[in-house]
């Protein structure tokens, strides 16, 4: 499958690039920022995106995650896995699809003593991922 866009994409832990190219294939690695405005909400930075800004709003849990990721309170940057691997790798924490409709998904974190709530990624998951996967693993790099 191949979709139009990417944002940081990986290739390998030490060969981190960028691609402004359209028409590639999905990647496994991810890193991804966020900020949050001054009105209080968290939105995700993708450059790319020519919908409206309020599409790319972090709500339903997603902001509650990002607030317990940022260490300055206005900022995070994420790392995400979307592997079929069933084990998780360290430091990073394994989200489960439990829930999918027209608009987005729900994910459950696996037990966790700092991320234990479920959180909702609306359909620009499909812009970024081609489609909501069913296993997201994530790191804070903040």
């Amino acid at each position: 499958m191949n979709i139009e866009y990417r944002i940081d994409t990986i290739d390998t832990i030490d060969n981190l690039k960028t691609v402004n190219t359209v028409n590639f294939k999905p990647c496994n690695r991810m890193i991804m920022d966020f900020e949050k405005f001054d009105d209080g909400r968290w939105y995700a930075v993708i450059p790319q995106w020519e919908g409206d800004q309020e599409d790319l709003e972090m709500v339903d849990g997603a902001d509650t995650l990002l607030d317990q990721l940022s260490t300055d309170g206005f900022t995070a940057s994420v790392e995400f896995l979307f592997d079929e691997d069933p084990t998780t790798p360290e430091d990073y924490v394994r989200c489960q699809l439990i829930y999918h409709d027209a608009i987005g998904g729900t994910y459950q974190p696996e037990l966790n003593e700092m991320f234990n709530s479920d959180f909702w990624l609306c359909n620009v998951t499909h812009f970024v991922c081609g489609e909501h996967p069913e296993t997201i693993w994530f790191k804070n790099l903040s």
